[in-house]
């Protein structure tokens, strides 16, 4: 479900809640299914001989990332 899920997510854009929809489980656990597959995905390319480790960091989003659509808005 990880690599469907950050396919969804981050590959195609949908947001929390679409993704939510689509895979027909809770907003929650979205975020903790994102975070581990992208944790699992960096170690993944890091662990390879002909990815460069800084790599993974500074292409692929962080825990804290937030999709446009989630950004809070004006107070």
């Amino acid at each position: 479900m990880q690599r469907k899920l950050i396919v969804l997510r981050h590959w195609l854009g949908l947001s929390v809640e679409e993704t939510a929809r689509e895979l027909g489980i809770a907003t929650g656990t979205v975020k903790s299914h994102s975070s581990r597959g992208i944790e699992k995905l960096k170690a993944t390319l890091a662990s390879m001989d002909r990815v460069d480790p800084s790599w993974a960091s500074e292409n692929l989003p962080s825990q804290t990332a937030r999709a446009p659509s989630e950004a809070p808005g004006p107070s």
